[in-house]
């Protein structure tokens, strides 16, 4: 696994490893546009919003998902 660019964003992968499903799963999950919460195409890799995961994972309603790309992720 590559390094976190930044402590405030996640990889799919750390993403993935944070809610406990697999990274074929999360990649899955992006491509079919079914996550709750924003994820961002940077330079070829796909990477959440450590905030928004963050609320996420505590059960806060999420915000409109403004920045999202819509996905083709490839594993």
């Amino acid at each position: 696994m590559r390094q976190m660019r930044s402590p405030t964003l996640l990889s799919l992968e750390e993403t993935a490893l944070l809610l406990g499903i697999g990274r074929s799963t999360i990649y899955r999950a992006v491509r079919d546009g079914n996550v709750p919460f924003p994820v961002h195409r940077i330079g070829g890799y796909w990477y959440v919003p450590r905030a928004a995961l963050q609320r996420f994972l505590n059960g806060e309603p999420m915000a409109g998902r403004q920045g999202d790309t819509p996905a083709s992720p490839q594993p």
